[in-house]
C-alpha cells in the first residue's frame, strides 16, 4: 500500500493542479485506481517477501519451553 500511495498521490496532485476537475472525477478516478494497483501488485510483492525469507533462512521468533531461562520466577524448581 505504501508503494501504491507513492505512485498515486503525486498523480492526484498533478491532476488537481493541472486540470482542477470536479470532485466526482476525483472520486471516479482515485478510488478504483489504488484498489486495482494494490490487487495487481499483491502477488509479486508477496512472492518477493517469501523469497527474501527463504534466502535469509528466516525462522519464527518462538520461545519453546526448554529454550527459556532456567531461573525464571515462579518456576517448578522451587
Amino acid at each position: 500500500m505504501f508503494a501504491v500511495g507513492m505512485l498515486v498521490i503525486p498523480l492526484v496532485l498533478v491532476v488537481e493542479v493541472a486540470y482542477t476537475p470536479p470532485m466526482w472525477v476525483h472520486i471516479a478516478l482515485w478510488f478504483p485506481l489504488p484498489a486495482l494497483l494494490i490487487g495487481a501488485l499483491l502477488r509479486p510483492f508477496k512472492g518477493v517477501m517469501f523469497a527474501l525469507q527463504f534466502q535469509t533462512k528466516a525462522q519464527e521468533a518462538r520461545l519453546d519451553e526448554d529454550d527459556g531461562p532456567k531461573d525464571r520466577p515462579g518456576g517448578d524448581d522451587s
